[in-house]
């Protein structure tokens, strides 16, 4: 799939990433250039080298990334694909098949660099990954080239010098398993279908930043997290009981939370709110609701939101910057914070107000 780099990939890397959106360049990439004796790589270098040259011999590219780093433990991952610049083809040469494999065995990236053009290589370092190592010099494939599955996981036609993407429901299922555990991530590798010479390829590798390194967008669904409590909360105009919810990860290091109220009252505003002790006051401030907070309650005030006819209001949590009474604050591993949305409300005709349940986190 051909792709548009300055009015596609370009808007990605200069906006911040959506809710359920990661970009991620790779953690390590490498070239495993064809060698009985593993003699050349590119661990360091800014390309990677895909197919067969008309004299030098075939050139495969592996690459690894940290899903689990990066995407909320327990997500589902809906869609990923790999967006990556081709540099140079062969002039006159005819499109080729590139596929990406899952690699079956773990392998390194050492401090090797390519000079010029790169595609001759560079002798191998410690730890890099060559045509019959995983780990030069001591650790190596079953096989030479690289231990991958048969099966590719996505394939794209590459034709001239341009951005192209990988993307299939493989593709996502891989992600979804290194993301889960149940299978060991060690990337994939990138080859040409037919392996034809004078029909290599040269792509950006992670070191050519900042625009031509590859980039794996992966799109997802975060887990619900928390534990509600103090309900079910006093019924609102909607005729429900507004609920307070979670996603994304407790993980203080991923930073990756939003709260959710839904089932309050229609065209209303609210936001969000919290302390680090739970509480329980009837009426709180002339409210029809309940105040389910303690102690030090921190406002979201600065985030109103207006929660239409779907009655639902939403907002990131930056943890490094929470509210409090005394200024913003930061959330740390292996503290308790509660949350609760407050919103306006009108019962019998009156103006008041409303709050959902509240809901408990335990971050990590």
């Amino acid at each position: 799939m051909r792709l548009s780099f300055q009015a596609g990939l370009l808007l990605s890397l200069a906006a911040p990433a959506l809710a359920g959106e990661v970009l991620l360049n790779p953690a390590a990439d490498n070239t495993l250039f064809e060698s009985p004796t593993g003699a050349l790589s590119n661990g360091a270098g800014t390309s990677l080298f895909v197919g067969r040259t008309a004299s030098a011999g075939t050139r495969r590219a592996v690459l690894r990334f940290d899903v689990a780093g990066a995407i909320p433990a327990g997500s589902t991952i809906t869609s990923a694909r790999l967006a990556i610049e081709c540099t140079r083809a062969p002039i006159g040469a005819a499109p080729v098949q590139h596929s990406m494999h899952r690699v079956l065995a773990d392998w390194g990236e050492g401090t090797s660099a390519a000079l010029g053009a790169g595609g001759t290589g560079a002798p191998s370092t410690p730890d890099d990954a060559t045509w019959i190592h995983t780990f030069f010099p001591g650790t190596f494939w079953t096989n030479a080239g690289g231990d991958f599955d048969a099966a590719p996981s996505a394939t794209t036609t590459i034709g001239s010098a341009d951005p192209y993407v990988f993307a299939s429901p493989i593709l996502a299922a891989d992600v979804q398993a290194w993301l889960d555990g149940s299978t060991p991530n060690f990337g994939w590798l990138l080859k040409d279908d037919d392996e034809i010479p004078g029909r290599a390829r040269r792509y950006g590798s992670r070191e050519n930043f900042p625009i031509i390194q590859p980039m794996l967008i992966v799109e997802f669904d975060a887990p619900n997290v928390g534990t509600n409590y103090c309900g079910p909360a006093v019924q609102n105009s909607s005729g429900a009981s507004a609920v307070i919810s979670a996603t994304g990860s407790v993980d203080v290091a991923l930073n990756a939370l939003t709260l959710t109220a839904t089932s309050t009252s229609l065209n209303s505003a609210g936001y969000f709110l919290l302390s680090e002790t739970q509480g329980f006051v009837v009426g709180a401030g002339g409210s029809a609701g309940n105040l389910c907070l303690g102690g030090a309650v921190g406002r979201f005030d600065s985030s109103v939101q207006f929660s239409g006819l779907a009655g639902e209001i939403s907002i990131p949590v930056d943890l490094t910057d929470v509210p409090s009474p005394t200024g913003g604050t930061s959330i740390v591993a292996g503290s308790t914070w509660n949350f609760q949305a407050w919103f306006r409300d009108a019962v019998g005709g009156q103006a008041t107000s409303n709050f959902t349940d509240g809901l408990s986190i335990q971050f990590q």
